[in-house]
């Protein structure tokens, strides 16, 4: 086997799943940055830049935060992350 790039199960860890702790707000914020991906803005060229996403993401969490936390965003949330592929031959 010669040089090249590493088979995707030498990077994968050992175990299947994995279990990312979070909190709701650190989700929410996530979730708003994915969404705001691809808007675009009015009158601007491209789409928003990560920091823009990131900066919208972080004010609305705290607007949130400034009106009570009935969302309850200081809450704990496990994560369980399993890949979604299958690497079997023919997928069985």
């Amino acid at each position: 086997m010669g040089g090249g790039y590493p088979s995707p199960r030498s990077v994968l860890p050992e175990r299947q799943g994995l279990n990312l702790h979070y909190t709701r707000g650190e989700l929410l914020r996530e979730a708003i940055c994915f969404a705001l991906g691809k808007c675009k803005i009015q009158g601007r060229k491209g789409v928003l830049s990560d920091s823009d996403r990131q900066a919208i993401a972080r004010a609305v969490i705290e607007n949130l935060r400034q009106h009570g936390d009935r969302w309850n965003l200081d809450a704990p949330v496990e994560v369980d992350i399993r890949p979604t592929w299958d690497w079997s031959r023919h997928g069985k």
